[in-house]
């Protein structure tokens, strides 16, 4: 039995077909798939980011990745199907659904245009990249222990998702940290190595730079303390380093001071 030409002209529009004939009822039926490549593209034919003002349809669809990554379930989650028109709501669906699977840290969606103004979806994933945390060293520092910093970057867990943005948050960890120690010059450099093992090591260069030094300290209004008092409960001098924990510590004490001297109604401004 053969099939109506229009009944054949939807199936074949519906699925991609690439065939203009239709076999009989004995025969395999096209099918959509998602093709999966690990293999980069040319430069003839980048991909370029989506342009969904006018929703073309879809040739195919694609999702690429690295090879060593395993993808294992990710095809059957791409809501779009070839002979589909290009939607933001159905790209966002898929991206969503590959992002609730946690194999990722990033997901692009892209296309390459065809002539007939149809286009190629293409997915590209970037796997999470997780770096052990006793492969992650620092050099450099002086001022503080390589525990304290592993404190104050969080790299306390067994493991460090190497992501642009996380690389970015222990950068302002440390530089948060050296601040509040009077190190405001901080540098900062991450580079990923090999260990003798194998395994990848994330090393952490600090150059701490000069500590910013104290060059005078004032006290304004009406202190109602000698300067020797007022100096001698601050516990800071004119060129110790600006260290704000001490600063706070001292002030703590002045304000001790003054009540011990009757003063109840003082107000410290910094």
């Amino acid at each position: 039995m053969t099939a109506r030409p229009a009944f054949r002209a939807f199936l074949c529009a519906l699925l991609s077909c690439a065939t203009t004939a239709w076999a009989d009822e004995s025969a395999e039926a096209p099918t959509a798939t998602v093709t999966v490549t690990t293999a980069p593209a040319t430069a003839a034919t980048a991909p370029r980011r989506l342009r969904l003002e006018q929703h073309p349809v879809v040739a195919s669809v694609e999702l690429s990745f690295p090879e060593s990554f395993r993808a294992d379930g990710l095809a059957e989650l791409v809501s779009i199907q070839p002979g589909d028109r290009l939607t933001r709501r159905e790209v966002q669906r898929t991206i969503g659904l590959i992002f609730a699977t946690g194999k990722v840290s990033d997901v692009r969606a892209l296309e390459r245009q065809h002539a007939d103004g149809s286009v190629e979806l293409i997915f590209e994933l970037v796997p999470r990249h997780f770096i052990a945390a006793d492969q992650i060293v620092f050099q450099g520092n002086a001022r503080l222990s390589e525990a304290q910093l592993r404190k104050a970057t969080r790299l306390i867990e067994d493991r460090f998702e190497y992501f642009p943005e996380n690389l970015d948050l222990l950068v302002q960890d440390l530089q948060a940290t050296y601040a509040r120690i009077g190190h405001n010059q901080l540098a900062v450099r991450h580079e990923l190595t090999s260990a003798p093992d194998g395994a990848e090591r994330l090393v952490i260069s600090i150059d701490e730079g000069a500590p910013s030094k104290i060059q005078d300290i004032s006290f304004a209004g009406r202190p109602g303390l000698s300067d020797a008092e007022l100096f001698s409960a601050l516990g800071l001098a004119l060129g110790d380093v600006l260290d704000l924990d001490r600063l706070k510590q001292g002030i703590d004490a002045l304000r001790q001071r003054y009540r011990t001297k009757g003063y109840y109604q003082f107000r410290i401004g910094q």
